[in-house]
């Protein structure tokens, strides 16, 4: 083959590229408008007299977790949430507030269970205003915890605070979650409490707040939806405990 063959090729090969990138990044940014994250943009602190005192409007502000980092096992966005959560304490929103996942391998090893009860007292919440979770490691493990915590607490309104991306599956599971709870042949064993309501409260840290974050964001949820919808769960749940413990 000639280097004047070889040129055509390479431009060919130049313009495909040029063009699965270009349909890359309408679908990320489609898949961020749909989730009213476009543009992205951090998540400011409730304003004063969002929240009216004194009557609460949630049972319980639930945090899920994004990943585990240096802060008592958590990373900056789980932190930044937790402080969100904190500040609707704070101004009465809700009586309590939940953190949810972020006991991965490299948590377990090191004995950090209590992440999340750390860093929401460091934000000034007392300890009977913390709940957390001590088994949940990825959003289908999350969801399980939520309902059989909502169900021990006996929660009925309940707040989900994570990104806007991610609460698009968070919603997904919990529906799911309810439905086959209540199906004889389900796998789920989880507690569901009557007429639950949960209100999302969709929140951008500010490491998220930029576009190649949420272009990031964007393929992770993708491979989690794939994984989601195409495996049966009991694979998927296999997959992710040999993942993440």
């Amino acid at each position: 083959m000639t280097s004047i063959q070889i040129v055509p090729m390479l431009r060919r090969l130049i313009v495909c590229c040029a063009l699965l990138l270009a349909c890359d990044l309408i679908a990320a940014a489609a898949f961020n408008a749909m989730a009213e994250n476009f543009p992205p943009r951090a998540t400011a602190a409730p304003a004063d007299g969002q929240v009216k005192r004194p009557v609460a409007e949630f049972d319980a502000v639930v945090v899920f977790c994004a990943g585990i980092g240096p802060h008592s096992g958590l990373d900056a966005t789980t932190v930044e949430r937790l402080h969100f959560a904190a500040e609707l304490y704070r101004r009465g929103a809700a009586p309590v507030v939940v953190g949810i996942g972020g006991h991965w391998r490299e948590n377990r090893l090191a004995k950090r269970r209590d992440g999340m009860t750390r860093i929401s007292g460091a934000a000034g919440l007392p300890g009977g205003a913390i709940v957390q979770d001590r088994e949940s490691y990825d959003t289908v493990t999350n969801i399980d915890e939520f309902f059989r915590l909502a169900d021990a607490y006996g929660w009925r309104r309940v707040a989900f605070v994570t990104s806007p991306l991610h609460m698009l599956r968070v919603r997904y599971e919990s529906a799911s979650r309810s439905i086959n709870a209540s199906q004889p042949d389900s796998i789920s064993s989880v507690p569901v409490a009557e007429s639950l309501e949960i209100v999302s409260l969709p929140f951008t840290a500010s490491g998220q707040a930029s576009l190649f974050a949420a272009w990031r964001e964007a393929h992770h949820e993708w491979i989690a939806w794939s994984m989601t919808l195409v495996l049966p769960e009991t694979v998927f749940r296999k997959i992710m405990r040999w993942r993440r413990l």
